[in-house]
């Protein structure tokens, strides 16, 4: 941390600059958490910390966030929602994807096709 105390936010690395915000989002000690693909820019070591200090957060905290990283959201959440152009199209309990489809796979798909893929309602 004193290598970088005085260095601007703009020199140091995407994982530090995702580390700092993350640490500045918690100092208010907020009721909710919202994170935009917080382990990009992370190295391996730094992943595994990460995703420690969520399941540790998500005891006392509702946290929200984005991810392209399916392992992650697997690891992570108990509840998924799946947006297609802007719009919610799925709201479910990760068990219950998972129970309906043994391998969960997203892609960019209209919401018909993942409702037959998926066998879930689309959420209105």
């Amino acid at each position: 941390m004193e290598t970088v105390l005085h260095s601007p936010i703009g020199f140091l690395s995407k994982g530090f600059r995702q580390r700092i915000a993350l640490a500045g989002s918690l100092i208010q000690d907020p009721e909710y958490i919202f994170l935009d693909e917080p382990s990009s820019g992370l190295d391996p070591i730094q992943i595994v910390e990460f995703k420690k200090l969520v399941r540790i957060l998500g005891k006392t905290k509702t946290i929200l966030f984005s991810s392209h990283v399916l392992q992650e959201i697997e690891e992570l959440c108990d509840h998924v929602l799946i947006l297609y152009k802007g719009k919610l199209i799925s709201d479910h309990p990760l068990n219950s994807i998972s129970q309906n489809r043994p391998c969960l796979i997203l892609a960019k798909t209209d919401p018909e096709t993942f409702k037959s893929f998926f066998r879930l309602p689309i959420t209105k």
